[in-house]
This record gives C-alpha cells, sequence and structure tokens, in this order.
C-alpha cells in the first residue's frame, strides 16, 4: 500500500507564537531532550530522511532580497554540520510554489523526486497555506510504500510581503537567515518546541542565530546517526496525489 504524508508548518511572529498546522492526524508528539519530531513511521520511529543519500534543494529567487541564495547556503551548511545530512543547493529554477506540486519529474528516461523548492510568494499564490502574517512555511512531503517509509520531497516558502527580514544572520528576530534554518529544519522533520532557547521555538524569539542543545539533539535523531533508510522509489510518486 502506497501512502502519502503532506506536513505544513507556518512560522507567525505577529501574534505571539507561530501555529503548526498538519493535513494528516497524529503528528507533533513530543520527544525528551528539548526537541520534538513531526510524525513517526508505521515502526514508531521518527519519520525521516534516508540519511545516505543527498537531499537536494533548489531555489527560485523571484522576489527574494538581495543576499538570499547566500543566506540559504549558510543554513544549509549549519543543518548539514548538524545531522550529518548531505543537504545539496542544485541549483536555481523558474518553477513555483504549489500546493498541488507534483512529486516527481523525469530524470532521463527513469524518474526522480523533485527536490526541495526554496521560494518566495505571496499569500494568494499557488493555494498555499500561507497567510499574510506568516513569514514562511515549510511543507515536506512523505511517502510510504510497503514497509519503506521516508521523506522525499519538499517546499520552503518565504512570504514576499514580509518586508521586514533582514538578510543575514545577525539576530532571529528578523534575519533571513534565521527563518531559513528554522524552516528547512522543518523540511527534515523536527516540529516546534516551548523552548525559548531553541531555534524551533515556536517565536522567532530574539538573540544570537545558534542552534540550541534540543535543536541539535533533535537533528541528530533524524540525521545521519539514524542511518540509512530506504526511500520509496520515485516511480510510485507518479500516480500520487499530493493534497490526499
Amino acid at each position: 500500500t502506497v501512502g502519502i504524508i503532506v506536513l505544513a508548518s507556518a512560522s507567525t511572529p505577529d501574534d505571539g507564537g507561530a501555529a503548526t498546522t498538519s493535513v494528516t492526524a497524529g503528528l507533533g508528539e513530543a520527544l525528551p531532550r528539548g526537541y520534538e519530531v513531526w510524525a513517526h513511521d508505521e515502526a514508531g520511529d521518527p519519520l525521516r530522511w534516508d540519511a545516505c543519500a543527498p537531499v537536494p534543494f533548489v531555489v527560485n529567487t523571484d522576489g527574494a532580497p538581495d543576499g538570499a541564495v547566500e543566506d540559504l547556503r549558510a543554513a544549509l551548511a549549519l543543518l548539514a554540520d548538524a545531522s550529518g545530512l548531505e543537504l545539496i543547493l542544485a541549483g536555481t529554477t523558474d518553477e513555483r510554489p504549489l500546493r498541488e506540486r507534483p512529486l516527481v519529474e523525469r530524470a532521463g528516461t527513469t524518474w526522480r523526486w523533485r527536490p526541495v523548492l526554496v521560494a518566495w510568494a505571496g499569500p494568494d499564490e499557488g493555494d498555499l497555506p500561507l497567510t499574510p502574517l506568516d513569514r514562511g512555511i515549510a511543507l515536506p512531503v512523505a511517502v510510504r510504500d510497503g514497509d519503506r517509509e521516508a521523506f522525499v520531497t519538499g517546499q520552503v516558502v518565504i512570504n514576499v510581503r514580509r518586508t521586514d527580514l533582514r538578510a543575514g544572520f545577525d539576530d532571529r528576530s528578523d534575519s533571513l537567515g534565521a527563518l531559513l534554518v528554522h524552516e528547512v529544519a522543518h523540511v527534515l522533520g523536527l516540529d516546534h518546541v516551548d523552548d525559548p532557547g531553541e531555534l524551533m521555538w515556536v517565536d522567532p524569539g530574539s538573540g544570537p542565530v545558534v542552534l540550541g542543545p534540543g535543536d541539535r539533539a533533535g537533528l541528530r535523531t533524524v540525521g545521519a546517526d539514524a542511518g540509512c533508510r530506504g526511500a520509496p522509489d520515485p516511480t510510485v510518486g507518479r500516480g500520487l496525489d499530493v493534497t490526499r
């Protein structure tokens, strides 16, 4: 049986916190050591990527501020170091974010899971669960095919109308770098926490952009320390509806 899990997280600082909305049930169970994961697999283990394969990203810079690509590279490097996963910025794209984004694409004579898309968009584009107040959202997608279950693709969408974000990593309160770290960590499998000392806190907070001990423990849990995880074959993704 082939199944699909679509998760959505919105970072919304203006109302005093952030909302996490899932398209499926049973998510956000708390784990010890200051972190939470977004979902568990059929065996009850944290849902994650295959640690023995690279996780590719592409970026659409339409509407992005100056320095955005450099900030994304730095965010991926920080998270790769903490998780042990190989996070690759494969290049730029003209693809636009879309709630019903196809899961796979042609690769020569075969298929592959689409890379994680990072893009800037407004709340009225692509039927995305992005509100005018959100700074950004993460939309990781996991697929299950028999005993193979893993995250296989996703999207990070930054609200192009949030002009209060500054390039760089100066402070958690308003830096694009901090937001990218937070949202990409969601794509890797982490949920929000209630501890203001962690970057995965539900509120952006303020202060240096550094991973807290819970952030690092969580990234190790969903990262390379957990070992290889056989992801479903991309060919199964041709017939899956991402909105299910």
